[in-house]
């Protein structure tokens, strides 16, 4: 009579694991779902459209301080006097509005491009450095954006 009973004891136990575990494992699935909801919407608030303004902003040296730098187009040609159409950029006070700091993404080239020169985009050259020239579909003109980092 104990043996049956320390079975059923047991048999309890495992089955209350057994139950517990499940509910554990619905509650994790649950809170797996809300947050990848939730990535979503995050993704699509902060999602850069084609076509569309924004700011390239400077978050500091451990990239997590909104400087209120933002990446800007010089109006002034890098030659001037001569007119090369190469523009140099550099980190200014953020001034909404100004279309030398507003930029919009082409997907389909995918080029950035400052409002102020619509026909010119964002190219790294040979050395490093970033400049703004006429949209030529050259290779160091096309970057990759990852919507989620």
């Amino acid at each position: 009579m104990a043996e049956i009973k320390k079975e059923t004891s047991k048999k309890v136990i495992v089955e209350n694991n057994e139950k517990k575990a499940e509910e554990s494992i619905a509650n994790v699935q649950t809170a797996l779902s809300n947050a990848n909801k939730e990535l979503d919407k995050a993704v699509k608030v902060v999602a850069v459209e084609s076509g569309k303004c924004f700011y390239i902003n400077s978050l500091g040296d451990n990239g997590s301080a909104d400087t209120g730098l933002v990446l800007e187009v010089s109006s002034e040609d890098k030659y001037a006097p001569k007119k090369t159409g190469v523009y140099d950029i550099g980190l200014r006070k953020k001034a909404k509005g100004n279309k030398a700091q507003m930029w919009s993404w082409d997907v389909e080239k995918a080029t950035l491009s400052p409002l102020m020169y619509p026909g010119k985009a964002l190219l790294e050259g040979g050395n490093g450095n970033l400049i703004v020239y006429k949209n030529r579909g050259m290779e160091q003109q096309q970057f990759e954006f990852d919507q989620i980092n």
